[in-house]
């Protein structure tokens, strides 16, 4: 082996030992005897393959690669233990989860946008969860209130709306007090973002503790969802539920039922609207100007949309 690949050989050993800890040794073939161009070949390939174990080591033990095993629960006590202190993470600080998910992939510049935003990577981690969905833990220094939550995640979302012009869901847990409490707060946070884009499809930021009605129905089975259907509207896949008669629905029923309010907010003669709400009620036998019949058709609306997600 000539002098150049050995040095080039030793070098990668060194790096080897210095992101592992443990030194290596290689018994390098004797290529003296083999034609030039074999001989090159051999030795391109032993640095090639020393190349792939130095990238994969790094891949499978960067900070962004522990910080997702700590988030998923991937790893006992003990290695979580050991891996906060070689990063030198506390283990008591106060951490939330926020998820952030787009439809569209979340490239190079949606994490310089958001490094830019949160330069201090001690207390804010950002970790890709898949080519869409991205977590940020973030570690408060003092007591954290629901408005400090729910403002930094409409800074999340409006960042990304703004500068990367992608429109993202955000969702965010309760703050955890350990860092082996973090796959609770994750699977809090994955909760509300699975509930909120089901059943809040007018919304894109979503508080752990505010699911309301959605977080009953979320993991009821088909079954029961198609008997409640049926029980309530006699059907279990109502064909009149069309998108434009369910914002009307809806528009009536934020505007607390008001007719006038409800004709303004669609630009809709009060006639028109009326003969709409009377269809509604010739369809589902529920008379939404009435307030319980217009809370179990907002039930219905929520088993249909869950349903369709199934």
């Amino acid at each position: 082996m000539r002098n150049t690949e050995k040095k080039n050989m030793q070098r990668k050993l060194d790096e080897l030992k210095r992101i592992t800890g443990l030194s290596f040794s290689l018994d390098l073939p004797d290529t003296t005897d083999l034609p030039e161009a074999e001989a090159e070949e051999t030795e391109s390939y032993l640095l090639h393959q020393l190349d792939s174990l130095i990238a994969s080591y790094k891949e499978v033990n960067s900070k962004e690669a522990i910080y997702k095993k700590w988030i998923t629960g991937d790893l006992e006590t003990h290695e979580l233990i050991h891996t906060a202190k070689r990063l030198h993470v506390s283990l008591s600080d106060p951490r939330a989860v926020f998820l952030v998910e787009s439809k569209e992939t979340m490239n190079n510049s949606v994490m310089a946008i958001l490094k830019h935003a949160f330069p201090d990577t001690s207390h804010v981690w950002l970790v890709p969860m898949s080519s869409c969905q991205l977590a940020i833990v973030y570690t408060f220094t003092e007591e954290v209130s629901e408005e400090t939550l729910d403002s930094t995640a409409y800074l999340v979302m409006d960042l990304l709306n703004t500068e990367a012009l992608i429109q993202v869901n955000v969702a965010f847990s309760a703050v955890t007090g350990h860092l082996n409490q973090l796959p609770d707060a994750y699977q809090e946070a994955s909760l509300a973002l699975n509930v909120g884009r089901i059943f809040y499809p007018g919304q894109y930021v979503y508080p752990y503790n505010k699911l309301g009605i959605g977080r009953l129905i979320y993991g009821l089975s088909k079954e029961r969802c198609s008997a409640y259907l049926q029980e309530v509207i006699g059907t279990d896949s109502p064909s009149f539920f069309q998108p434009e008669t369910v914002h009307v629905i809806n528009c009536f029923l934020d505007n607390n039922l008001n007719i006038a309010e409800t004709t303004r907010r669609l630009h809709m003669h009060r006639n028109t609207l009326i003969y709409r709400l009377e269809q509604i009620q010739k369809e589902t036998g529920l008379d939404i100007r009435q307030f319980h019949d217009a809370m179990t058709i907002k039930t219905v609306l929520f088993v249909f949309n869950y349903m369709k997600n199934l």
